[in-house]
């Protein structure tokens, strides 16, 4: 039930919203709408994700909603278990995930463009580690 008081609506007592009269004399106010999770700008969801073995499709869908929640550390982690998850179905090995992105690439397994994008993602992925681990240092002792 919305009720007019004081040029201000109040919808069955919740917070009240700035209400004004339009060029028309008509009453209005501002909507504000915020979606959660939010959606991701240019994101192009895998179109076979049903192909995805079952485990990688687990990580890959929940890093994916970790990033429209704005957890990049959390999104981070899941997107290089979802590498590493990849390199081992694929039978790919290396001393790290360097080289591990670097085989995939050799193998004809993704192109030199996703390469880039891999190797960008695992140097933001440590910088990210690293500012997290950082705030936790001087909030808290470490054992």
């Amino acid at each position: 039930m919305l009720w007019l008081r004081d040029n201000f609506i109040q919808n069955e007592g919740h917070d009240y919203e700035s209400s004004y009269p339009d060029e028309y004399d008509n009453w209005t106010h501002d909507i504000s709408v915020n979606i959660y999770p939010s959606p991701l700008k240019n994101h192009r969801p895998i179109s076979e994700r049903h192909l995805l073995p079952a485990q990688i499709k687990t990580v890959y869908s929940e890093s994916i909603e970790a990033l429209k929640a704005d957890c990049k550390l959390l999104a981070g982690v899941g997107f290089r278990a979802v590498i590493e998850a990849i390199c081992i179905d694929k039978n790919i090995t290396g001393r790290n995930l360097e080289v591990k992105i670097t085989k995939l690439l050799t193998n004809k397994l993704i192109t030199d463009k996703e390469a880039e994008r891999l190797h960008a993602v695992r140097f933001m992925e440590m910088t990210l580690f690293m500012k997290w681990l950082y705030q936790k240092k001087k909030h808290c002792m470490l054992f």
